[in-house]
C-alpha cells in the first residue's frame, strides 16, 4: 500500500518534550509515562478553543469527556500552522480517517506511537533555528519549515471538507438508515441527513444557547443544501464518485448503485428483475438517465476518464441521446447505459413498474421457461432470445426501448 504524508504541528516547548522521549504519543500514554509533564492542549470543546499548559494527568481529566485522548491527531498531505510552526512529518499507510465535524482538513488518527529517530520521520522547524535543533538532537532528521510551504493549510480548507466529512460519518455509522427507519423517512438521502447534521452542528458551535426555532431553521437549511448536493453527486455530477467495479456484482443493490452513480441511476436487465438463470454468468446492467445534455456529456467523459479501456457499443453510432459502454471486471461484464431526455426516464419508470408488479410465481415461470429453452436442441439461441423479447414486451418494457 502506498504511503501518504501525515503531519502533526506543535510548538517548540512541546517538541522539546517529544524529542526528549524520542516518540510522539497520545495524551493517554504521556499521562501514564509522565503525569506531571506540562503539555500544551486545547482545553475547550472546539478546535478554536484557547490552548493551555497543563500537567498531562490534569489535561487528561479535562479533555477525556469530549476528546479522543487515546489517539494522535494527524493531518494528511498538509499541515496546520494554527497548531504551531514545528511540524512532525511521517510517511504512513495505516492512519484512520476521522469524520468529526470540525474545521481541521484531512484529519486522521493513529493509536500507535510515532518514533522520531528513524528514516520515515522528518521534523520541520523554522529555517533560522534548523542548525540549533540539529545540533541538540543529532538522532532526529530535521528539515526547514519552508519545505512545507506548498502544503500549508487553513481552517478554510477544513470548512470546504465539511460536506465530505458529514457524508463519511453518515456512511460509517449507518445513522442515515436508523433515522429513516425511526422517522419513516424512507425517501430521504444520506446527503440530506448529513446536511441537516452540519446545520445543527454549526448552530451549536455558533450559539450553544440557540432556541429550538433556530435549530429547526439550521436543520432545514442544512438538509436543503444536502439535497441539492445529492442531485449533483455521482456520475456526471458537479462532483462525481469513484466507480468501484468490484461492487457492481450480482449482489449489488439499487441503493448502492444510486449511492455510487447518482440518485437517478438504477439496475436494469434480467438480474434486476429477478429472472436471471442460476449457475449462469450474470451481466450487470446499469441505466443512468439525465435531463440535461450537459450532465450526460460529463458522464460520458467521466466513464472514459475512469476507465480508458471501456468499450463503446456499436449501436451507439447515429444516436445522440443514448450511449452504452461495457466495462469488464474479473471476467464479468458491466453495461452502463447513459441517456438524456425524457425517453430515458420513461424506460426507467416502465422498468421499475414491471419490477414492482412482477410476482414471485411469475418470476419462477419465466426462469423455468428460459431454462427449458436453454436446453433445447433446435434453434436454441433464436428461440431463447425471441422469448426474452416477448417477455419484455408483455411487461411493458420493450415499448420504451430507444
Amino acid at each position: 500500500m502506498p504511503k501518504s504524508l501525515f503531519t502533526h504541528a506543535t510548538n517548540a516547548a512541546n517538541l522539546e518534550k517529544i524529542l526528549a522521549h524520542g516518540a510522539l504519543q497520545s495524551l493517554d500514554n504521556v499521562s501514564k509515562r509522565a503525569p506531571k509533564a506540562l503539555v500544551n492542549v486545547e482545553a475547550g470543546l472546539t478546535s478554536l478553543g484557547q490552548r493551555q499548559n497543563l500537567a498531562a494527568a490534569e489535561a487528561l481529566q479535562v479533555m477525556k469527556p469530549y476528546k479522543d485522548t487515546s489517539s494522535i491527531f494527524l493531518t494528511k498531505d498538509g499541515y496546520l500552522p494554527a497548531y504551531g510552526d514545528h511540524v512532525i512529518a511521517r510517511r504512513m499507510a495505516s492512519p484512520e480517517q476521522r469524520y468529526a465535524l470540525n474545521l481541521i482538513p484531512g484529519e486522521h488518527i493513529t493509536k500507535h506511537d510515532i518514533p522520531l529517530f528513524d528514516n520515515n520521520t522528518l521534523v520541520h522547524v523554522p529555517d533560522d533555528t534548523l542548525q540549533s535543533w540539529a545540533a541538540r538532537y543529532p538522532k532526529a532528521s530535521f528539515a526547514p519549515l519552508s519545505d512545507l510551504a506548498p502544503l500549508k493549510l487553513s481552517r478554510m480548507h477544513g470548512a470546504a471538507q465539511l460536506p465530505t466529512k458529514a457524508l463519511g460519518a453518515v456512511d460509517k455509522s449507518k445513522i442515515a438508515d436508523k433515522i429513516r427507519k425511526y422517522l419513516g423517512l424512507t425517501g430521504v438521502g444520506a446527503e440530506t441527513i448529513a446536511g441537516a447534521a452540519i446545520g445543527a452542528g454549526g448552530m451549536h458551535a455558533l450559539n450553544e444557547e440557540a432556541s429550538t426555532a433556530d435549530y429547526v431553521k439550521a436543520l432545514t437549511l442544512g438538509g436543503g443544501l444536502g439535497t441539492l448536493a445529492r442531485q449533483a453527486r455521482g456520475l456526471g455530477g458537479f462532483y462525481g464518485n469513484k466507480i468501484d467495479l468490484g461492487k457492481l456484482n450480482a449482489n449489488v443493490t439499487d441503493a448502492e448503485v444510486k449511492q455510487m452513480l447518482g440518485p437517478e441511476a438504477m439496475l436494469a436487465g434480467s438480474n434486476a428483475l429477478g429472472v436471471a438463470l442460476k449457475n449462469q454468468p450474470v451481466d450487470i446492467d446499469v441505466s443512468v438517465p439525465f435531463r440535461s445534455k450537459f450532465f450526460y456529456n460529463r458522464a460520458v467523459a467521466d466513464l472514459h476518464k475512469q476507465f480508458p479501456n471501456i468499450k463503446a457499443s456499436p449501436y451507439n453510432l447515429g444516436k445522440t441521446n443514448k450511449a452504452v459502454f461495457t466495462a469488464t471486471h474479473n471476467g464479468q461484464d458491466i453495461d452502463f447505459a447513459l441517456s438524456h431526455g425524457q425517453a430515458g426516464f420513461n424506460f426507467r419508470d416502465a422498468f421499475s413498474s414491471a419490477n414492482r408488479h412482477l410476482s414471485d410465481q411469475e418470476r419462477s415461470l419465466i426462469m423455468a421457461e428460459k431454462e427449458r429453452l436453454k436446453q433445447a436442441w433446435f434453434l436454441r439461441n433464436y428461440r431463447y432470445n425471441k422469448y426474452k423479447k416477448e417477455i419484455a414486451k408483455d411487461l411493458g418494457i420493450a415499448q420504451h426501448y430507444f
